[in-house]
């Protein structure tokens, strides 16, 4: 379902899992299952409200420190790093960045080029909120 073509068969999806993965054992699975990677790629969707979701779900996967290492290794410090460079970033954000900024000494031995230096911006900078 996540990768439907349907706006509004992607937030559903989201929105449904972000509810299941309230448990661990559910980010367990959910990460286990490979749902990071399509994850990732609604965290750049064009619609508003996916990405809500999109973001919702990650805020809970960023409980567990694999689903974290498995959000880094599919790329969503970008997205999330985007996120935070506009003008409606809020506290979700924050907080997704700030999990994924506790791996952030993988994040720089394992990426290189723009994507290394703009999640490096964003994982340590103050005027994101991160500390």
């Amino acid at each position: 379902m996540l990768s439907s073509s349907s706006a509004t068969l992607q937030d559903a999806a989201l929105t449904l899992l972000a509810m299941l993965c309230s448990h661990r054992e559910c980010r367990e699975q959910a990460t286990d299952a490979g749902v990071t990677p399509p994850l990732v790629m609604l965290l750049s969707s064009p619609k508003r409200e996916v990405q809500r979701a999109a973001l919702a779900l990650t805020q809970q996967l960023c409980g567990w420190k694999r689903s974290c290492d498995a959000l880094l290794e599919a790329g969503a410090a970008s997205p999330l790093a985007a996120m935070l460079q506009t003008s409606s970033a809020g506290s979700t954000e924050v907080s997704c960045v700030r999990s994924l900024g506790a791996n952030y000494a993988y994040l720089t031995q394992t990426s290189s080029g723009p994507f290394r230096l703009r999640a490096a911006t964003c994982c340590t900078s103050p005027t994101n909120g991160l500390t």
